[in-house]
């Protein structure tokens, strides 16, 4: 079924807190429009000047229905050591994330694994555009699994459409009340 996005994602926030959740949740980082309609996608221990190497972060989008800003139409998994003091490796992208499209650099970060690092440092980076050409979210999920994702994925909260292709907008490790210590990967669905 073709149809234009019901929710555009137009800015995003990364909170933490410490890795038992029990201290209040920071501002670690915010970009792009802050609207009233926010959707927590999930969250991943990270590293911070707050709480150190043992911190948790809660990972939210902002929605919006109307064409007036910016939206995400592209994004990229890009890995390092755990301390971040190699060179970061590109391990997936999706959607447009070339000429036209604006870069918002380390939009989610956390501790994860990758093919070039092993256990190390993930991050993903998006790209906006106002009138997008090519595939674009219409949708999304996030998804809890064991660290080695061997086991049964199970979906821990879901917005908009799942029809289209699902991409991992990014990966880390997690907890969940399924598999607590584990993996969570926050995916979108693209119209294309």
């Amino acid at each position: 079924m073709a149809h234009g996005p019901l929710f555009r994602i137009v800015g995003g926030m990364m909170e933490a807190s410490n890795n038992t959740q029990s201290e209040p949740f920071l501002t670690i980082k915010k970009w792009g429009v802050q609207t009233p309609l926010t959707r927590v996608v999930g969250g991943s221990y990270c590293w911070t000047k707050q709480y150190g190497d043992s911190s948790y972060s809660r990972l939210s989008l902002y929605l919006d229905s109307t064409n007036q800003y910016d939206m995400v139409v592209g994004g990229k998994i890009l890995a390092n050591n755990n301390e971040s003091s190699n060179q970061w490796v590109e391990q997936s992208s999706w959607g447009n994330t070339g000429s036209g499209t604006t870069l918002i650099e380390k939009a989610f970060e956390g501790y994860g694994w990758s093919r070039a690092y092993q256990q190390g440092y993930v991050r993903c980076d998006l790209y906006t555009a106002s009138a997008p050409s090519g595939p674009y979210p219409t949708g999304g999920r996030y998804i809890s699994n064991v660290n080695d994702q061997s086991a049964a994925p199970v979906t821990e909260s879901f917005w908009g459409f799942s029809d289209g292709t699902e991409n991992e907008m990014f990966g880390a490790y997690n907890w969940s009340s399924r598999y607590q210590k584990g993996y969570g990967r926050v995916t979108v669905f693209t119209n294309g």
